[in-house]
């Protein structure tokens, strides 16, 4: 039994798609057309690949307004925090 060496500049290629999620994204979408077997298996991979991508940036998009929120939710409990002890200190003088 013998074995094909491994093409570097493959695996260099390979390891870069798997790195950016992109062979993860077409096993999905290849596992959903062998499940489904659409009429026009092209087309259906562009429109779920297209999907894919647009609910990536979704995704992306209200993580960081999560982490924006969350910022402004510390910020202003600090700020409710000091305004108590101001208040407390207005109201025993």
């Amino acid at each position: 039994m013998s074995f094909k060496p491994i093409d570097e500049s493959k695996e260099d290629f390979r390891l870069y798609l798997a790195k950016h999620g992109v062979l993860d994204a077409l096993t999905k979408v290849i596992a959903k057309i062998q499940r489904l077997q659409p009429e026009n298996p092209l087309e259906f991979l562009s429109a779920n690949i297209c999907t894919s991508l647009c609910l990536q940036e979704t995704i992306k998009d209200l993580e960081m307004k999560i982490a924006d929120a969350n910022q402004e939710i510390h910020r202003l409990q600090k700020e409710n925090e000091r305004l108590k002890q101001q208040q407390m200190r207005f109201n025993h003088k």
